[in-house]
Order: structure tokens, then sequence, then C-alpha cells
């Protein structure tokens, strides 16, 4: 199931993989760092008005987008 308006602030956030954003709307992420052990820090799929804003996501490749985005920032 969709989630939808999600906000995170000063935040940071360790794991052994990153994020996924996926199928999602109304995501406000500010001020979030994000330190997998492996693998992308986030991973945007179909995702609609999200806003990465002074985030760090340390690992490479950091973000990869997947699907149909619309208005990520």
């Amino acid at each position: 199931m969709p989630i939808e308006n999600i906000h995170v602030t000063n935040s940071v956030f360790t794991a052994r993989e990153g994020g996924l954003l996926s199928e999602s709307k109304g995501i406000e992420l500010r001020n979030v760092t994000i330190r997998p052990d492996e693998g992308p820090a986030m991973t945007v799929n179909n995702v609609t008005d999200a806003s990465l804003t002074d985030c760090s996501f340390i690992s490479e490749p950091s973000v990869v987008y997947t699907g149909t985005n619309k208005n990520v920032k």
C-alpha cells in the first residue's frame, strides 16, 4: 500500500542496506543522513512530490532513481 505525507527531520540512519521509497507521495526528508554498509543510500521508485533537502547519502551510488518519479527534488 502506498505511503503518503511522511516528514523526517534531523535524523541519522546507519543500516546494512539503504532506504527505499516506493509508490510514495508527499515525502519530505530534511537534514537526514543515511549510511548503508552496502548499496545505494536511497532508492526512489515511482515517487511523487518528494523533497530531499540538506541530506547526506553516504555511499556510491548515493541515490538510484527507478520507475516513474514526478516532482522529486
